[in-house]
């Protein structure tokens, strides 16, 4: 018999559960569901130097960063993520015989950025970034594929404004603090567990507001070195969303032939905290014309456990309702925290070129195939970079990036509830696979020096 506590029950874990779960994607190429691609710059050295500086774009890790430059200046970045990304069933999986086949679930995804700041006085700069933290898209080729009930497809774009303020202690001493103001928004598709595989999709739609600080150092110990600290907040998340199914499903093997049901909706919560992020990174001239970078980035994602999804309408049919504050399901991820360590390098060819290049490697928060996705098939990965940065006016420069990007082939082992009345004759649906991912990033930045009150702040050697 079809309830709709069983409706309820599934979506809860394959569909309400993808907040998180199924946020994001292969495109979002930090570890988990984060986004690290807020600077062509950064990019180009793999993001060794990041929090140190390099340029207005610093400020996404350090907001003293943005006590580094004189005057009013503007930037903006774009980048292109161009992930290559397969999933094969293996044996073993509970569709194998119905679907075997490998199936891309990758999207190419374009990422804008764009950071601001103003001098105030001679102690005093002011500074804005606006970018996505976290998010971006999981959309399967084969929609009838072996993990349709861990996911179909996803889609999770956040915006953060970032206000910040950075005061110059002294020569040798920036800091810096800012606001998060964040913004989030969910659409997620899945097929529902009671439905056979060729079912129709259920539909989540959710969004929130949330906010967060920054705050930073920056240290120029001598005048060929600048060390950069900088840290972010985490950002809770009160995530409300309607969770509907439509359509007419035709059970497997029933007496019944087809069942159509009735249109139901429920509303939903669950409190989400995003992760906090240390950013360590260091720039050193070891000629004039020569720059040393590396970074060291922690990432809390150890913060994301079990958390509970909660209705706050009622729903269901009346055989079966859900009443508000009941619990539907909980989200177990019971991640490890990421790690980011890179190391990097700059030279200065003439005054109007300077070339860059750096290599990473990030230990992903997902580190075990029964918490691996379909929808999250994170794994740790190598970075390799190379980017330029050319003066293409004298108050306006041009920077370009490539990154490709190697990730170990971890396989997924998971499992989601379904009900038995399915027709599946089961009562989890089993995805053992191999996961087959690469990604190539190119990014664009035009960096604009509008000009004003201008006292220097004894920077590194700056680029020619």
């Amino acid at each position: 018999m079809y309830t709709g506590n069983n409706f309820l029950r599934h979506y809860g874990c394959a569909a309400f559960a993808a907040i998180v779960l199924a946020t994001t994607g292969t495109a979002a190429q930090a570890g988990g569901f984060a986004v690290r691609e807020q600077s062509t710059s950064g990019l180009g050295s793999a993001f060794a130097g990041a929090a140190a500086a390099y340029d207005l774009s610093s400020m996404y890790w350090n907001p003293a960063a943005t006590g580094n430059f004189d005057g009013r200046n503007m930037e903006m970045h774009m980048a292109l993520i161009l992930p290559d990304s397969e999933i094969t069933p293996l044996p073993g999986s509970t569709l194998f015989a119905l679907n075997p086949s490998k199936t891309a679930i990758d999207s190419p995804i374009l990422l804008p950025s764009t950071y601001s700041s103003m001098q105030i006085n001679d102690k005093l700069v002011v500074g804005l970034g606006v970018n996505t933290p976290f998010g971006l898209v999981t959309e399967p080729e084969d929609r009838t594929y072996a993990g349709q009930y861990h996911g179909r497809t996803a889609k999770l774009t956040t915006y953060d404004a970032n206000p910040n303020v950075a005061y110059r202690v002294s020569p040798k001493v920036i800091v810096g603090a800012g606001v998060q103001l964040v913004y989030a928004d969910l659409t997620l598709k899945t097929n529902p567990s009671f439905a056979p595989p060729n079912a129709p999709n259920s539909a989540l739609n959710g969004d929130d507001r949330g906010v967060g600080f920054t705050l930073g150092a920056l240290f120029k110990p001598t005048p060929a070195t600048q060390i950069g600290i900088g840290f972010r907040s985490k950002v809770e998340l009160d995530i409300e969303g309607t969770a509907k199914v439509a359509g007419t499903f035709v059970p497997v093997a029933t007496q019944f032939g087809t069942v159509v049901l009735p249109f139901q909706v429920v509303d939903l919560e669950a409190e989400l905290e995003l992760p906090e992020i240390v950013t360590f990174s260091f720039r050193h001239a070891v000629r004039p014309n020569v720059r040393v970078l590396g970074t060291v980035e922690w990432t809390n994602w150890d913060r994301l456990d079990i958390v509970p999804v909660n209705a706050t309408s009622q729903g269901g049919l009346p055989v079966a309702p859900i009443l508000p504050g009941q619990t539907v399901t909980t989200l177990d991820f019971q991640w490890e925290d990421g790690w980011f360590f890179s190391l990097g390098g700059e030279v200065d060819v003439n005054k109007k070129l300077t070339l860059r290049g750096g290599v990473a490697y990030e230990l992903s928060p997902v580190d075990d195939p029964t918490q691996r996705t379909p929808v999250v098939p994170d794994n740790d990965r190598l970075w390799l970079s190379i980017g330029a940065t050319y003066k293409w006016r004298p108050n306006i420069t041009l920077d370009f990036a490539y990154s490709h990007l190697f990730f170990d082939d971890d396989p997924i082992d998971r499992d989601a509830p379904v009900s038995a009345s399915a027709g599946l004759g089961v009562t989890n649906v089993d995805l053992i696979a191999d996961v087959d991912t690469s990604v190539d990033i190119v990014a664009v930045s035009m960096k604009i020096k509008l000009g004003g009150h201008e006292v220097p702040p004894e920077p590194l050697p700056p680029l020619k």
